[in-house]
């Protein structure tokens, strides 16, 4: 998690059509965490429910501390 390529690469995903729903799963690093879950609710404007983002890791963070 030293470059921002996963997360650009999750803003630039084209989106089906509007009413289509949409389910969205993302497990990353802390910093992409923030831009992709900012992407999705504040940018796509996808409903809550329909959003799950969990952060698996921090860079610079050993397992266990």
């Amino acid at each position: 998690g030293t470059t921002t390529q996963l997360a650009d690469a999750v803003c630039a995903i084209a989106m089906p059509p509007a009413g289509t729903e949409i389910c969205a799963f993302a497990g990353v690093e802390a910093d992409a965490f923030k831009s992709i879950r900012h992407h999705w609710r504040e940018v796509l404007k996808l409903d809550k429910k329909d959003v799950l983002s969990s952060i698996y890791w921090r860079k610079g963070i050993a397992e266990g501390d």
